[in-house]
């Protein structure tokens, strides 16, 4: 496998980071709810930490670094011709006893259009695969994502290098097939900006930098959308 993976069009890398408590109920069952239920922003408290999960992609100094260990087929899956944005997502949940746990982290790509089909909008897609419909609208020549994630009569602007925290509530709706539970949703997004390339390095370099660079560690915007209605916005 070659050390680098060269890019034939830049491509922007994004990191999410999802604390998500999904539940069942309505009027004093929230009284009941575990204490970090309710949109916890802090540093980890996952009691499995120290059971590395398998990290593909990690980011340090701002920069993305590709690990050894991933199959040929995925690499080739992620990194094509088409791509034009690269995520990570890892994420915590919470049990009703006030216990986190990380979960295995996913490393996802969106293509130019469906398979490739450039006569669409090139980030059209990315919703369908990012946490809760989170969305490009664009990005600017300063790099700078444009999106308009949860409400979409608000456009955003997450410079390149910052990190902001979304906090939203969506209320339970609907009954049997329809039905969708309550969600207290935390979700970082981080921009690290535009890539012509990304280096490939030791598997155990992967997992130092992803257990020592959760992007809740440092500086982070927090954008609160609690009070909005989202019953029919959060994917």
């Amino acid at each position: 496998m070659e050390n680098t993976i060269h890019f034939i069009k830049p491509t922007l890398f994004i990191e999410f980071f999802v604390r998500a408590y999904v539940f069942q109920g309505k009027g004093t069952v929230r009284t009941k709810l575990p204490p970090d239920a309710f949109f916890y922003t802090g540093k980890s408290k996952a009691i499995n930490r120290s059971i590395q999960p398998s990290y593909l992609l990690a980011f340090e100094k701002n920069k993305p670094y590709l690990s050894k260990n991933i199959l040929e087929k995925e690499k080739d899956k992620i990194f094509n011709e088409n791509t034009n944005i690269v995520a990570s997502i890892s994420e915590e949940s919470i049990n009703s006893k006030n216990l986190w746990y990380l979960e295995s982290p996913k490393l996802i790509s969106n293509k130019v259009g469906i398979n490739g089909n450039k006569g669409q909008l090139p980030y059209h897609n990315f919703a369908s695969i990012a946490p809760y419909g989170f969305n490009v609208l664009d990005i600017d020549q300063n790099e700078v994502i444009m999106t308009n994630f949860p409400r979409k009569e608000v456009i955003l602007k997450i410079p390149k290098g910052h990190t902001v925290c979304f906090l939203c509530q969506r209320l339970e709706r609907g009954d049997g097939e329809w039905y969708s539970p309550n969600i207290n949703l935390v979700l970082f997004v981080k921009n690290y900006g535009l890539f012509d390339k990304i280096d490939i390095i030791a598997q155990a370099d992967i997992s130092r930098i992803a257990s020592n660079n959760f992007i809740f560690n440092d500086k982070f915007e927090v954008l609160d959308f609690r009070k909005s209605s989202l019953n029919f916005e959060l994917g």
